[in-house]
């Protein structure tokens, strides 16, 4: 809902009481979802707007940056399940590059890279939000 009042310019909305799920959440998710996706085609993708946590971005970086945090969200999911993550190379190499400005927002100014998590991307992408996997690097 917010996404969609963002890229058309029109008023933000705090709706975090939930009132926007209505008496069907599935079936108002998919409303707004259907809004967003008719008003993405009028967003340029170097428009800058201002969010509340990462300031004066592009919406081309805002919606890279989207992606980030369901990805490492997947990561900690098979993580701590044991099981393959499936996220492959190219896909954490993408998350890094629209994601790696964002680090100070999830570590100190004093972060240290820990290198005991090894070179591929998606080890680095996951070390730099400050986690470790469970079964260690």
């Amino acid at each position: 809902m917010n996404f969609r009042s963002r890229a058309i310019g029109a008023d933000v909305v705090d709706v975090n009481d939930g009132s926007w799920a209505g008496s069907n959440p599935s079936e108002s998710s998919q409303h707004h979802l259907a809004r967003l996706l008719e008003a993405l085609p009028q967003v340029k993708p170097d428009d800058l707007f201002t969010h509340p946590l990462f300031g004066e971005i592009s919406f081309d970086d805002f919606y890279g940056s989207l992606a980030y945090d369901p990805l490492i969200h997947a990561w900690d999911i098979a993580d701590g399940a044991a099981i393959d993550h499936r996220i492959n190379e190219e896909t954490a190499l993408e998350a890094s590059e629209r994601s790696g400005h964002l680090v100070h927002l999830v570590r100190s100014d004093d972060y240290a890279f820990n290198p005991a998590c090894g070179d591929d991307t998606l080890s680095r992408l996951v070390e730099s939000t400050g986690r470790t996997p469970v079964r260690g690097w």
